[in-house]
């Protein structure tokens, strides 16, 4: 499989191991071997683990902090 440039939605299904192990595989090369890819696969690296991390709970005890502080 030969691949241009991976858009955030592959990438996403990347790290949730949606590709089949082939597939998998051809982008972990092609991570390797372009920058660019590497760069935005860090970036929706990043993205889901703090998408992880969210929670209604934190959302709203955020927001009363920036209510308070306004």
């Amino acid at each position: 499989m030969r691949w241009t440039h991976l858009n955030s939605d592959q990438l996403v299904d990347y790290f949730s191991r949606e590709w089949l192990p082939e597939q998998q595989a051809a982008i972990e090369i092609h991570l390797a071997d372009c920058d660019l890819c590497a760069q935005k696969a860090s970036a929706v690296f990043e993205v889901l683990g703090l998408a992880d991390t969210w929670t209604a709970r934190a959302q709203e005890k955020s927001l009363q902090v920036k209510r308070k502080s306004a």
